[in-house]
């Protein structure tokens, strides 16, 4: 299925208000359905972004790289769907393996940035116990030995760094591409230096800064420049590291499913 391309018109809610902080709220209760939860073991929290309708890619995600273990918890992020009744499906699904979080905006493309960034307010309030977070997608192939073997080579974690693979710094002006962003939004010829958000690394202390620093830069489209690139980019800089450990794939979810169940 094809990635759909965002318009101008569908990014036209950008115009009328674009501090992230307005949607995110950082520290208020947004949560529509929140059936995780922490343990003080935690070192890694695999954040995944998902959709209300990706049941067969989170249970893959389950049953593959993302299976329970002491070392790491995940869950899966999604909004809504345009009203804040959930599907009877969904609730069963959450109250049997208790990974999901629902917060309260729109899921659709166009809003990844806010997914992205309701999933950093998750980690800053609700797993104060893991020291990394790992951001991905549900159709993302995740090596977590590799993560966790990164983030331990770098203990203890004295400051905020970001770890992944550096993404391309031409703006993408044509409306026939998926990473389309108008001048409107982004008038530079180069973007900051950021990560891909296939999938990056975060130290808890960066998910901290980044939060913080949403009031005062404005929303774009694209959440990993926003995140990366926009938001680690001010002063003091975060570092973007690249991490060959840290690497993902988008492999075929049936294929990935067979071949990774003795992980």
């Amino acid at each position: 299925m094809s990635t759909p391309r965002p318009k101008d018109d569908q990014l036209d809610w950008l115009r009328h208000d674009r501090n992230a902080s307005h949607y995110v709220r950082p520290r208020a209760p947004t949560a529509l359905l929140d059936s995780a939860a922490c343990s003080d073991d935690v070192r890694l929290l695999l954040a995944v972004a998902s959709s209300q309708g990706g049941g067969e890619r989170r249970q893959a995600v389950r049953d593959t790289w993302g299976r329970a273990r002491p070392d790491s918890r995940l869950i899966f992020m999604m909004g809504h769907n345009g009203s804040s009744r959930l599907s009877p499906e969904l609730t069963r699904e959450a109250a049997q393996h208790g990974d999901i979080v629902v917060e309260d905006f729109v899921d659709n493309y166009h809003n990844l940035t806010l997914k992205t960034l309701f999933m950093l307010k998750w980690a800053a309030s609700r797993c104060a116990p893991a020291l990394h977070i790992m951001k991905t997608g549900d159709d993302v192939l995740v090596n977590v030995q590799h993560v966790l073997e990164e983030t331990e080579a770098r203990r203890p974690v004295e400051g905020p760094l970001l770890l992944g693979t550096v993404g391309d710094r031409r703006p993408q002006r044509c409306p026939c591409s998926r990473r389309h962003l108008p001048q409107w939004l982004y008038p530079g010829d180069v973007l900051p230096a950021f990560l891909s958000g296939t999938g990056y690394l975060m130290s808890r202390p960066a998910v901290m800064v980044l939060l913080r620093r949403t009031a005062d830069v404005p929303l774009i489209n694209l959440e990993d420049v926003y995140v990366t690139g926009l938001l680690a980019s001010r002063t003091p800089a975060i570092p973007l590291l690249t991490a060959a450990t840290v690497h993902v794939d988008r492999p075929l979810l049936a294929s990935a499913a067979g071949w990774l169940r003795g992980w």
